[in-house]
């Protein structure tokens, strides 16, 4: 559930940016389109709000320390931690190609 707060926050950043940055012209284009953003931004910080609620009321999840302290409603966690700027570097793997069965059915 940690997860689902940058996630939804991301989504409610980028319907603003369409309401705020993008054509008020194609918005309105596309039917109910700017209800839909109005819909994401308000139900997402809703929801965000309960996630943060639910996280602040689980003992189990408040009792975990890290870096000398506990973690609270609006902890990142060490992977998401935001004083830590700068590139990530991912490892590349190259896994082993498996053929495909045929399907019957396709052609």
């Amino acid at each position: 559930m940690q997860q689902m707060i940058p996630h939804h926050s991301n989504a409610v950043n980028m319907a603003k940016i369409l309401l705020k940055h993008g054509s008020l012209a194609e918005i309105r284009a596309i039917e109910d389109f700017e209800d839909i953003l109005w819909d994401i931004i308000n139900e997402q910080n809703y929801q965000i709000h309960q996630f943060r609620g639910y996280l602040a009321g689980v003992s189990a999840y408040t009792a975990i320390t890290h870096r000398g302290g506990t973690l609270g409603a609006t902890s990142l966690g060490h992977h998401c931690d935001l004083t830590g700027g700068g590139d990530v570097a991912i490892a590349s793997s190259s896994p082993a190609a498996v053929p495909a069965a045929a399907v019957p059915t396709c052609s």
